[in-house]
């Protein structure tokens, strides 16, 4: 928020920023994009994300069907990572996971994952 509030005051055309982001960080530049939803002076036009994790709480069938595709991440890396992440807080929540937030108003987005995710 701070980044695009500081672009909207210090670039002549602030109003034409993509926020961009890949694994992890997408869950932040989701966030980012959600909070600027109402905000029609600091808002990007568009966002890209990369190989998106946006569901902490690991309900897809994807993570046990394609588990012995990644010989490096296993599901218990990754919700243990997911823990240090969201600490306490409930994993179905929307800042932690994207997927069950609201996506309505938010500008175009772009979403791009390779086969086996």
């Amino acid at each position: 928020m701070a980044v695009c509030n500081s672009l909207a005051s210090n670039i002549e055309f602030a109003n034409g920023f993509c926020i961009g982001a890949d694994s992890t960080g997408y869950t932040l530049g989701l966030l980012a994009l959600l909070r600027l939803k109402s905000d029609s002076g600091n808002r990007p036009i568009c966002a890209f994300l990369l190989s998106p994790s946006i569901d902490l709480t690991f309900s897809g069938s994807s993570i046990e069907s394609n588990a012995s595709l990644d010989p490096l991440v296993s599901l218990e890396v990754l919700k243990h990572c997911a823990e240090l992440y969201a600490g306490s807080r409930d994993m179905h929540n929307p800042d932690i996971s994207p997927i069950f937030a609201d996506l309505k108003g938010i500008p175009p987005l772009l979403l791009m994952v390779d086969d086996n995710e």
